[in-house]
């Protein structure tokens, strides 16, 4: 196993170019793919916020929360104190609406909704 390190060493030591220029190769090309990344990440989230401004109003209030453990709803338990926290925040709001998202599920014998 040691002639086998040694073969590679000596493999990579006569060979230096070659392994800097893979090595410059492999840098760039993860740089850009960062730089990418970011960039398409700012742009996804400032087209939700704007999206979202533009559909609903100024001001979202939601949330996700666990009912149990094998199910997920927009459920809020705080509705009215919510209510009140937004028409504080936001005394020269013209309307406010509540949407009464929810979600349900219906169970048959041979499928689910």
């Amino acid at each position: 196993m040691r002639q086998f390190f040694l073969i590679a060493f000596r493999n990579l030591a006569a060979h230096r170019t070659r392994n800097l220029m893979l090595a410059g190769a492999i840098g760039f090309t993860s740089l850009v793919l960062t730089l990418l990344l970011g960039v398409t990440a700012g742009i996804q989230g400032t087209l939700k916020e704007a999206t979202m401004t533009l559909h609903s109003g100024s001001l979202n209030v939601n949330g996700f929360y666990k009912l149990s453990a094998g199910s997920w709803a927009p459920f809020c338990n705080r509705r009215k104190a919510l209510m009140d926290d937004v028409k504080a925040v936001m005394p020269d709001a013209v309307q406010v609406i509540d949407r009464y998202i929810s979600y349900g599920k219906v169970v048959a014998e041979k499928a689910n909704l």
